[in-house]
């Protein structure tokens, strides 16, 4: 459901205030230093008990979180699917992965068919999602330029629906919005801030997504 009125008050009075958003920051931050020193002691006690030669270790996340961005500030109460929401770290190690960062679009669907093929079993026919692992061997890309994944935003009162739909590929990104029926289109390569509704000068590819 839309915020409360009260809720959004108090965000506006936080954005207005520089340092009451580098306050909240910096109290974030602590949170991803404390992650990063837990990720070490992981690190740690694998090479002790020497199973770091057959384990697999992912980071990621079910969402971001905004911090004063959009209007929105620090919490799932709202629903959006704004690349600040969509944009997860996917970290992948394993030993024999060499280090690197991979630009491809990719899915947290695809998380489960990936970690079956590196340990060798196979992937029930019922997953939606791909295996990265030749992605992450660098075996070549995936997918081509057309490829796409997707996200939504859910509300579970007064009943479980689907609020926001939005598809992505490497540059194009359409968000759905259900209750108005209405998508906008985002080029993020020339605005990664999806500040600017470039359907009307792209219709044949606004169609295309919202058929996909």
């Amino acid at each position: 459901l839309p915020p409360e009125p009260s809720y959004q008050e108090q965000v506006d009075r936080i954005r207005a205030t520089p340092s009451d958003v580098e306050h909240i920051v910096a109290h974030y931050d602590g949170q991803i230093f404390a992650v990063d020193e837990a990720l070490e002691s992981v690190f740690r006690v694998l090479e002790e008990t020497g199973l770091e030669q057959q384990t697999i270790v992912v980071f990621t996340s079910d969402h971001g979180l905004e911090m004063a961005e959009k209007d929105k500030l620090c919490t799932g109460y709202h629903g959006t699917v704004w690349e600040t929401i969509n944009w997860v770290p996917l970290v992948v190690w394993h030993p024999d992965l060499d280090p690197g960062s991979i630009e491809e679009v990719v899915e947290l669907v695809d998380l489960a068919p990936t970690l079956l093929g590196f340990a060798g079993l196979p992937v029930p026919d019922r997953y939606q999602g791909r295996s990265l692992k030749p992605l992450l061997e660098r075996r070549g890309d995936l997918t081509s330029p057309e490829h796409v994944v997707f996200s939504a935003s859910t509300v579970v009162s007064p009943e479980n629906a689907i609020r926001l739909h939005s598809v992505q590929g490497s540059r194009w990104k359409l968000i759905y919005d259900v209750a108005e029926g209405t998508s906008a289109l985002y080029d993020l390569a020339s605005d990664p801030g999806e500040e600017s509704d470039v359907s009307a000068q792209h219709p044949d590819i606004a169609l295309r997504m919202v058929r996909q």
